[in-house]
């Protein structure tokens, strides 16, 4: 399978991208590195597949210096916004367009632009995942790799903002779970020893859990379900292990548990953000957002901790972090040059 260090990144130098009607052309501040990001380079090409050159990254925020024409985006020149969605586009750019109506959220105006790259992916995920373990009616959920960004965020929410919510960590080293301690987790369990499964069993039951979020995939999987009781539904949103999700029959047939995928946005059921229902999607983009932006500022729950770097020195510097420190306490992010001006 391919390897994240054999990756290969070009930067390009292309015409600064025109905004037609409805949509603005931003100026980008900043653009983070996030795990969907270089997941992309360890895709395992299926039969006569070819490697094609694939721009990069799928967020990110700045200031909109130009509008397309159309009322909404005539509005937004000036603002600083968060974007995502962009069409053939990376955010690993100086300059975007994208639609002010389906891609670009306007951020608060006494956050810097560049503090809010990270506005979208990790916060409204984290604010998907409390709702919809809400609506499931339990009193809380277990979540997998919570010492990622994520993970934190989701500790710092909880702990803050939806406080009705147990949340139960699941990290692989006792160093990941002093760092969610120190967040205000209240439960962590390491996945390590012979007596852990046996500890999340005996936790879910005590805390009385029905859902689990599991970003892992294979055999943790199958021990989420196991331990959930029953009626539970596991949560897949990630294949960390890069195995597939397993799960015993026996906990489907006579136990009624469930697995289902789980993400921010799309079109079918499994979105929180479901496209295919304008109406419900509208509402709950509308109810994230208020939320994520008032958790951006001062620190808050939807912050993100940033080690900086340039576009041309973002490879080595990923590469350094990859192979050493990885990424558990902060998120590596590219700053643009603020001195570029566009020729319109």
């Amino acid at each position: 399978a391919p390897k994240v260090e054999d990756a290969q990144l070009a930067i390009e130098e292309v015409p600064l991208p025109v905004p037609r009607t409805g949509e603005v052309l931003i100026k980008v501040a900043a653009a983070p590195v996030n795990p969907s990001d270089y997941g992309k380079w360890k895709k395992v090409l299926g039969p006569g597949e070819q490697w094609t050159p694939l721009p990069m990254g799928n967020e990110g925020s700045g200031v909109v210096v130009a509008s397309g024409g159309g009322v909404l985006a005539d509005r937004l020149v000036g603002k600083s916004v968060g974007f995502v969605n962009l069409v053939k586009q990376g955010s690993w750019s100086e300059f975007v367009t994208a639609s002010a109506l389906k891609a670009v959220f306007q951020l608060p105006p006494t956050l810097p632009a560049e503090d809010g790259a990270s506005f979208y992916v990790n916060p409204y995920t984290a604010y998907a995942i409390v709702d919809t373990a809400r609506r499931r009616g339990g009193k809380g959920f277990v979540h997998t790799g919570a010492a990622s960004q994520l993970g934190q965020m989701l500790v710092k929410y909880c702990a803050t903002e939806a406080t009705d919510i147990t949340l139960l960590n699941v990290v692989r080293r006792e160093e990941q779970a002093r760092i969610l301690r120190s967040l205000g987790a209240k439960y962590v369990l390491v996945s390590a020893g012979d007596e852990w499964k046996l500890n999340l069993k005996q936790t879910v039951k005590e805390l009385g859990l029905e859902v689990a979020f599991d970003c892992v995939a294979g055999e943790m999987t199958e021990i989420l379900v196991d331990a959930l009781p029953k009626g539970g539904t596991c949560y897949v949103y990630g294949r960390l292990s890069g195995e597939a999700a397993r799960i015993a029959p026996i906990d489907l047939i006579y136990f009624s548990k469930t697995v289902e995928g789980f993400l921010v946005a799309g079109t079918g059921s499994q979105a929180w953000i479901n496209l295919s229902k304008p109406v419900t999607a509208l509402w709950r983009l509308n109810a994230a957002g208020k939320a994520v932006n008032a958790g951006l500022a001062g620190g808050g729950w939807a912050s993100t901790k940033f080690d900086d770097c340039e576009l041309d020195t973002m490879h080595a510097r990923f590469l350094e972090m990859w192979g050493t420190s990885g990424f558990t306490d902060r998120k590596l992010r590219i700053r643009m040059p603020a001195t570029v001006e566009p020729e319109l």
